[in-house]
């Protein structure tokens, strides 16, 4: 008896040895999302076998993924409560080294697009932001430049009359970038409005979303205009950001955008199956 119990303890000690060793924090991060909180609802993250994404799920509303044979993301669907058809459709072409083109349709109109260059796999070189008329040409137009510094973006349209510069970063894991990866496209998470201050549905910061860390600071400013600063308060627990808090106090206005994220961790393998 005394022979088990010693055997019981030393196995019991060594899990919880091995519990406690495994770091789900710095380099490559252990953890997926689990449910993802976005315009006032918790989404319910659905994985595939293979690891991706399949759909987000709220009480009211759910976000769908669709995969080509190929294992790429060529549609993504919203559906806002109460919709039986989706409202929002984004549709998705790839290059080498990740999504090239989005082209998002609202009631079944092309109304927006992005046109997407790289400099590798995991950092982008411009987005060119395209507005279409009804007939489906380009009414308007505009390009961003991206700067980068140790995988995050630091800078966006230095030179232009609009330009936004990120003061400064933490070191964990960015949850986009979670996200992003989830959807085979590491570079960006593709689906949501690209924004410089939270105003639209379903946006996300720039600088969150091409980031690897997550911001804390940053400013915008416009030509001849004083630079105008925004903060992101961030909440962390188990070395990964839970929650994120975005302000934007410019021009006497108070925009306040919230996310935030619950995780599955493991130690072993960190592609989930």
């Amino acid at each position: 008896m005394k022979t088990l119990r010693l055997t019981v303890t030393v196995v019991m000690f060594a899990s919880l040895v091995a519990i406690s060793s495994c770091n789900f924090g710095d380099g490559e991060t252990h953890c997926r999302v689990k449910s993802f909180y976005w315009e006032d609802e918790w989404y319910n993250a659905t994985y595939n076998n293979a690891g991706r994404l399949t759909k987000l799920q709220s009480d009211d509303s759910k976000i769908l993924f669709y995969y080509d044979e190929g294992n790429n993301l060529y549609k993504s669907d919203i559906y806002h409560p109460g919709d039986v058809t989706p409202r929002t459709v984004y549709t998705f072409e790839h290059g080498p080294s990740g999504i090239t083109r989005v082209s998002y349709y609202f009631d079944g109109v092309l109304t927006n697009g992005e046109i997407i260059s790289y400099v590798t796999p995991n950092e982008v070189e411009s987005v060119i932001f395209q507005e279409y008329n009804p007939d489906e040409t380009v009414g308007y137009e505009h390009s961003l430049e991206f700067q980068y510094q140790g995988g995050n973006v630091t800078a966006l349209n230095p030179g232009s009359f609009l330009r936004y510069t990120a003061d400064s970063f933490d070191s964990k894991p960015n949850p986009f970038k979670m996200l992003a990866a989830a959807v085979g496209n590491p570079a960006f998470w593709p689906v949501g409005r690209y924004v410089f201050f939270p105003v639209a549905d379903y946006d996300i910061p720039y600088v969150s979303r091409f980031s690897a860390n997550n911001p804390l600071t940053g400013k915008y400013e416009f030509t001849d205009e004083q630079p105008q600063d925004q903060t992101y308060t961030n909440t962390y627990a188990g070395g990964n950001v839970t929650k994120i808090v975005w302000e934007d106090l410019s021009y006497d206005q108070d925009n306040v955008e919230d996310y935030a994220f619950k995780y599955d961790c493991k130690c072993g393998p960190r592609v989930f199956r």
